[in-house]
């Protein structure tokens, strides 16, 4: 769902209120990103445009890109992560220099998880 966001811009010599219409976009590893559906990659790709114009005379361009979000589960222990790299967009579209990646441990294993969502461990 698109929002617009507003934020005091400075000008010459005051401050106007200047919109940003922000778009977000989803959509899950290889297709293109759009609407979220369902498919079997378990990756999601996600970009947050933005309009320049608010008034509609320029075309949206990113701002952020979340590339590879995905949740990770380590085999041995059971450790579940959600990784990902987030990607600024300049306003020229392209990527800004320095990325930032994502990567943030769940408090629950795999298997306490699914045990606190009411699967039991199989006997």
């Amino acid at each position: 769902m698109s929002v617009t966001t507003n934020y005091n811009r400075s000008k010459d010599p005051a401050v106007n209120v200047t919109g940003i219409a922000i778009v977000p976009k989803a959509g899950e590893e290889p297709t293109a990103v759009a609407a979220l559906a369902g498919g079997t990659t378990g990756i999601v790709n996600v970009e947050f445009e933005g309009d320049a114009d608010e008034s509609g005379g320029a075309t949206l361009v990113n701002i952020f890109r979340v590339d590879d979000l995905r949740i990770a589960i380590d085999n041995a222990t059971g450790l579940m992560r959600l990784t990902g790299l987030i990607v600024p967009v300049l306003g020229d579209g392209t990527d800004a220099p320095t990325t930032y990646p994502i990567n943030q441990a769940h408090p629950q294993t795999a298997d306490a998880w699914q045990t606190a969502a009411g699967r039991a461990k199989q006997v």
